[in-house]
């Protein structure tokens, strides 16, 4: 949890991680309307200091569904076509967000290999904005010991509020 300054601002935010790294970028200012949803604190209120609307932050977020793609040992057999999902989405709030306005998604196998651009299709966009994408990748032959894909995704919301997230190892491929 973090304090943003009360002036209207545009803010870049990075996390990094053991296995993604993300940045976000995003427009806030001063809350005038407490939009929290039950159960969710702000942190000066944690400490009794303040008693100002409290708003969570226009972040755009992205998960990936594999469940269904992956064979066992979190392994994709090569030289196929592999679909999945991708989830864009905002956090929690009682207020309204902007839409989900796009993503992109690309993959690398191995180590230093070039970003792929995947193949995506809007399948799903819930009653809040949120938005269900279909990805469709191809992926090169392995050798015997089959090699990691890594997975990044760029995704926005209509009014200009970004998401960068680079996974690495998502999954293995074998043969």
């Amino acid at each position: 949890m973090f304090i943003l300054p009360n002036a209207s601002a545009d803010y870049r935010l990075t996390a990094t991680g053991p296995q993604t790294d993300a940045s976000w970028t995003f427009s806030s200012a001063k809350p005038t309307v407490d939009t929290r949803r039950g159960g969710y604190l702000c942190q000066p209120e944690t400490f009794g200091l303040s008693t100002d609307p409290c708003a969570p932050l226009p972040m755009v977020f992205a998960s990936y569904d594999l469940s269904d793609t992956l064979r066992s040992y979190n392994t994709v057999r090569a030289t196929r076509t592999h679909t999945f999902d991708v989830f864009v989405y905002h956090g929690e709030s009682t207020a309204t967000w902007p839409a989900i306005a796009g993503a992109k998604v690309w993959t690398r196998v191995g180590d230093g290999a070039d970003w792929v651009p995947a193949k995506i299709r809007r399948m799903h966009r819930d009653g809040v904005g949120n938005t269900t994408y279909q990805v469709t990748a191809s992926y090169p032959k392995v050798g015997p010991g089959g090699a990691t894909v890594d997975l990044r995704v760029e995704a926005w919301d209509a009014d200009g509020d970004t998401l960068s997230q680079t996974t690495s190892k998502a999954f293995r491929l074998d043969r």
